[in-house]
């Protein structure tokens, strides 16, 4: 059951770059907490743009500093989805060294920090 379940979300996975243009390798650490392509919306960076003003605006008490390196890897995530597809609309081609940055990205930083 487990092996069908990683095996599903990563064709999901797969299929979402796909539709983007390309692939990126998944990284081998299964004790991670990997964030999925998918997962790099515009609504999450918004939300985490939202998240940090108020940080910003009424201090932190109570809160983790290791939510401020969450926030920034989910707007990170969404301007390399975002840049990647401006260029291949202006450009009809995908532009192969922020595609490689995305994915190295993806393989060592798109991570939830706990």
């Amino acid at each position: 059951m487990r092996l069908a379940l990683t095996v599903l979300v990563f064709l999901f996975c797969f299929n979402i770059s796909a539709k983007e243009g390309f692939s990126c390798a998944k990284p081998e650490d299964n004790e991670t907490w990997w964030i999925s392509v998918e997962k790099f919306t515009k609504e999450e960076a918004e939300n985490a743009v939202k998240e940090l003003s108020e940080l910003l605006k009424n201090g932190s008490a109570g809160r983790d500093f290791i939510e401020v390196e969450n926030y920034f890897t989910m707007i990170r995530g969404y301007m390399y989805r975002d840049f990647l597809k401006s260029y291949k609309t202006e450009f009809k081609k995908t532009d192969k060294v922020l595609q490689d940055e995305f994915c190295k990205f993806l393989q060592t930083k798109a991570y939830y920090h706990h």
